[in-house]
């Protein structure tokens, strides 16, 4: 077949185009840029991480190959020693001309080294900043492989501590300027573990505490262990977080301070919760329908805190109760001129304890006028022998005015004294002058005052003061050793016991006389009661003077049921008993007696009739429907060492 010439040309047409297109198509193009930077060795760089380009010097480079079109990326395979090289522009596209702006800038690098003191173990391990390296046991020095360029910012930490080890560091951070760092300083120093024993856990729940760290302990575990150590000189306190479930645990061995060995003589004892023991009762105010009933907490809580005390009061069929969370506790809603037993009972989380032993009370209007007891009262008595060859008469005068009852007196007794001076006492008796007044309508205050310069005055004008000015020390052995009037801390009593250790020279009426002159009483006015004609006998109710605070002063008898005034009467005690054992300091009891000093008695409620300022309150002749009163009592205190009423 014969083609025509215009068909050829058509063909040859479509063969140069087809010529042109692949001519067009195959055209490469170039991939490169410059480097600068490159002071020394040699850089390798790779395009799209299969062409390798090793460079030695600074200036333009080219990737060998080329490439026609599509993607590219340059990055930095092998750096060169010493050298940190960063590309710029390294990734695009080839579009039609030859990549020529890719940078690769090269700056020194510079390491992060230091120095390593006291590693005797191995597992320390450092860290800076992303980078972290292993440190052999005994290495004395460390350096990061890691190089940092100029400006850039390292910090250098313990990222895990070698066993028994705790190891700090020194000048660990800061800023890379144009040299290697090296002044790093690692120091190690053992460490010590806190342990110890537990006894009776059989719960679980125990969580100890050891400053911030909590250890979980198992149910019936024998010993613990804190799994963080310290170095020598760190204090440490180990505590209870949380109690185990029914149990309580106490810490002994607790704290101190971390020598060089580990702490293992913590102790913890644990034991299972009970109920409290039962409380102290201690003595009782009462008035006007209430008591307030004083009391100690149990010695025993039973492990759990005590949540709460419920006082009970009994009388007759009658029971009162009241609660509070501590002494005292005040009842209210009682009869007055009714006996109450009242005791106390503590409760914790377990529940109630047994009652403390009964105290009885007897509630009462606690205010009294007593304007028509012996008011007006006086008396003049001659022929009162003071010494040898004088005498004078005793004069003293109750008089009742607004709300006061006041006395002018002489101070000189209406009943025969003692021998004065004496071998126990220097002081001659003499005439004084003594005012004072008392409140008409006495009132219970809420708390007792502590006694002052004597406790009241007799109807005759004489003063009871039952304290003296004696002391001895700490060091005494005998009498000689102490003085009339001292300031040693032991106090000495003039009464009982004390009479037969140190003789203040008392009379029969249990009386003697101040550097001033005035006689008083320090007991039992024997002379007033014979005056009266009270003996053992013949026993009655004696009023025989009155309190600061109005109340009156009876003396030795009292009823057996203190709201029954056809009760028979019996000798009063007061419930103030010697100690069993003497206070810390005190001059042995072998050498001087427990009871010749004031801090040998101690108040037991209960213990006697009284409370703890030798009162009660009780019907009497002069007041039938009854009055709180004190009274003078045989046995110490003798006079009352405080007042109850209102001043």
């Amino acid at each position: 077949m014969i083609l025509s010439n215009g068909i050829w040309k058509s063909i040859l047409a479509v063969v140069l185009l087809f010529a042109s297109y692949l001519t067009q198509a195959q055209v490469i193009y170039t991939v490169g840029g410059s480097v600068s930077g490159l002071t020394t060795g040699k850089v390798t760089l790779l395009k799209n991480g299969s062409t390798p380009l090793t460079l030695s010097t600074n200036g333009a480079f080219v990737f060998p190959g080329g490439q026609s079109s599509g993607s590219y990326i340059v990055t930095v395979a092998i750096q060169p020693a010493g050298l940190a090289c960063l590309v710029s522009n390294g990734t695009g596209v080839v579009t039609g001309s030859n990549v020529v702006n890719i940078g690769v800038s090269c700056s020194p690098t510079y390491t992060v080294a230091g120095s390593i003191s006291g590693l005797a173990a191995s597992g320390l391990v450092l860290r800076m900043n992303s980078a972290s390296l292993i440190v052999a046991s005994g290495a004395t020095g460390f350096k990061f492989s890691t190089a940092l360029t100029t400006n850039a910012v390292y910090s250098v930490s313990v990222g895990i501590q070698p066993t028994g080890l705790s190891c700090t560091v020194n000048n660990g951070s800061g800023t890379i300027a144009v040299a290697n760092v090296s002044n790093i300083a690692i120091s190690c120093v053992p460490t010590y573990t806190v342990s110890g024993t537990i006894s009776g856990l059989t719960a679980t729940g125990l969580q100890l505490r050891l400053k911030a760290m909590t250890l979980i302990v198992a149910g019936g575990a024998t010993a613990f262990k804190f799994s963080t150590a310290f170095t020598s000189g760190t204090s440490y306190l180990v505590g209870v977080n949380a109690q185990p479930n029914g149990q309580t645990c106490l810490v002994t061995n607790a704290g101190g301070t971390i020598g060089t060995s580990n702490v293992t003589d913590v102790v913890i004892n644990c034991s299972t919760l009970t109920v409290p023991d039962a409380p102290t009762i201690g003595n009782a105010i009462t008035g006007d329908g209430y008591a307030t009933v004083n009391f100690t907490a149990p010695v025993s809580n039973g492990g759990s805190v005590v949540t709460g005390y419920t006082l009970s009061c009994t009388g007759g069929s009658t029971t009162r109760t009241a609660t509070g969370v501590s002494s005292p506790i005040t009842i209210s809603g009682l009869t007055n001129l009714t006996a109450y037993g009242c005791s106390v009972v503590a409760t914790n989380a377990v529940g109630t304890s047994p009652a403390s032993a009964s105290i009885s009370v007897t509630p009462y209007v606690g205010t009294a006028n007593t304007v028509s007891v012996l008011c007006p009262y006086s008396q003049s008595t001659p022929n009162i022998t003071l010494t040898t060859g004088v005498t004078t008469t005793s004069n003293s005068s109750w008089t009742c005015s607004g709300t006061l009852r006041s006395l002018t007196a002489n101070g000189i007794p209406d009943h025969q004294i003692g021998t004065f001076p004496n071998p126990g006492n220097p002081n001659t008796p003499t005439v004084q002058i003594i005012n004072a007044s008392v409140p008409l309508t006495p009132v219970v205050a809420t708390s007792n005052t502590a006694l002052r310069l004597g406790f009241g005055y007799a109807l005759n004008g004489v003063k009871f003061d039952p304290g003296t000015g004696g002391t001895c020390p700490s060091t005494a052995t005998k009498s000689s050793d102490c003085a009339a009037i001292g300031t040693d801390p032991w106090k000495l009593e003039a009464l009982g016991v004390a009479k037969s250790f140190f003789n203040f020279g008392t009379d029969s009426n249990n009386a003697h006389v101040q550097p001033t002159g005035m006689y008083h009483y320090h007991g039992m006015p024997e002379g007033i009661l014979a005056k009266m004609g009270v003996t053992t006998a013949s026993p009655k109710m004696a009023l025989i003077g009155w309190a600061p605070d109005g109340y009156p002063v009876y003396a030795r008898y009292g009823h057996t049921i203190s709201t029954d005034i056809s009760s028979p009467l019996k000798t009063i005690v007061s419930s103030w008993v010697i100690q069993t054992t003497p206070d810390t300091g005190r001059p042995s009891p072998s050498v001087i007696p427990m009871g010749v000093f004031l801090q040998d008695y101690e108040y037991v409620a209960g213990s006697g009739d009284l409370d703890d300022c030798n009162g009660r309150f009780d019907v009497t002749p002069e007041f039938p429907n009854g009055i709180y009163h004190y009274y003078a009592t045989d046995n110490f205190p003798y006079f009352p060492r405080c007042w109850k009423g209102v001043f």
